[in-house]
């Protein structure tokens, strides 16, 4: 199970750092998201993953999502291939997983 949410985390690497990068996000924030993601990741690789704890991991994304574009669009931030879809990347695998997952509702 760690292994497997390890992959994840050093999967998304490229697009912190490019955020990282354009000043989009601080590295503190980027702490704070790498630590929040993996709590999540966690919670739902546990055996008794609950439907709240997929729809809390959504809502969380979809808010960051909003956050980087509100600050992309203040800095007028138009590059960066990496970062641009990766929150939506990321809130579809996430609802793929639970579709797999909770295949009877």
């Amino acid at each position: 199970m760690a292994d497997s949410v390890q992959e994840l985390m050093e999967a998304m690497v490229p697009e912190l750092k490019e955020l990282v990068d354009h000043n989009i996000l601080s590295q503190t924030e980027v702490k704070a998201l790498i630590k929040k993601r993996t709590d999540f990741e966690y919670r739902l690789r546990r055996r008794a993953a609950d439907r709240r704890d997929f729809a809390k991991y959504v809502e969380y994304e979809t808010a960051l999502d909003s956050l980087i574009k509100k600050r992309k669009t203040r800095l007028g931030v138009k590059k960066g291939k990496l970062s641009n879809f990766s929150c939506s990347r990321q809130i579809h695998f996430i609802f793929d997983r639970s579709v797999k997952k909770f295949k009877a509702d």
